[in-house]
């Protein structure tokens, strides 16, 4: 029985470090901008607090650690699918854009499938990169280059 209020204690414990870290990164991205990593933290910090919950059913429905390990393989796996689905370079660049941080030149070059949102930004903004720029075109006619089963066709439809 103490067992178990001691599992509890310790699950509203770990709810509670989950959420001020996710607070945390909240902050984060408000003062610097968005990154690919604050994004896998908050995909991290989800999942956990979704393990975190399966644990608390575990320890009151009785159930075994298969049933975690199912739920939270099946949880990981859907979490993969669902990320594949979105541009998260384009995300990105349109967040830090919106509220104006984290829009250095190097950095949005540097992330992937944002071209026209860059050019666009860059256009407006009269913004001249000259060797981000040169560097991206290079690596877009190196990727338009490729065989069609090693390319990646996102880059076949952007102008030169």
């Amino acid at each position: 029985m103490n067992l178990k209020r001691l599992a509890k204690i310790w699950i509203v414990l770990n709810a509670v470090l989950i959420i001020s870290t996710f607070i945390k990164n909240s902050e984060y991205v408000a003062f610097f901008g968005l990154t690919y990593k604050r994004l896998g933290v908050y995909a991290f910090l989800i999942l956990a607090f979704i393990g975190l919950g399966y644990t608390f059913i575990k320890i009151i429905c009785q159930k075994t650690n298969a049933y975690i390990f199912n739920q939270m393989a099946w949880f990981f796996y859907e979490t993969i699918l669902v990320c594949a689905c979105i541009n998260w370079g384009n995300v990105i660049t349109v967040y830090n854009i919106s509220v104006g941080k984290g829009v250095e030149p190097a950095f949005l070059c540097s992330l992937n499938f944002n071209d026209e949102a860059r050019e666009n930004y860059f256009l407006a903004n009269k913004i001249n990169a000259p060797e981000q720029y040169s560097y991206r075109q290079g690596f877009i006619y190196q990727q338009k280059k490729e065989s069609f089963l090693s390319k990646v066709l996102y880059y076949e439809f952007i102008k030169d």
